[in-house]
């Protein structure tokens, strides 16, 4: 997944481009979501994940996979779709 930030007013919007893979890590689809950003709690953003079927694997300060500080005001989520909601 990548990010294409573009600011209008105060606004953001991005693009996230996504690539899904099989088990042998090929390419089998790649798409472009538009979508507008907003600011979301931590508490907020786990339970709206919860309740669409995504595990958290990993919670990152910035796109380069630093750790999470106290400090942050960016998250970057790793998810992916639980077995639970894949095979209901």
């Amino acid at each position: 997944m990548t990010k294409r930030l573009h600011k209008k007013g105060k606004r953001m919007s991005t693009h996230v481009d996504n690539k899904t893979k099989d088990l042998n890590g090929n390419i089998i689809s790649e798409t472009s979501t538009p979508i507008r950003l907003r600011h979301t709690y931590p508490q907020e953003m786990k339970r709206i994940l919860d309740a669409n079927g995504f595990e958290i694997l990993h919670l990152y300060k910035d796109w380069h996979g630093t750790p999470l500080t106290e400090e942050c005001y960016e998250m970057i989520y790793v998810c992916k779709k639980s077995e639970e909601s894949v095979t209901n």
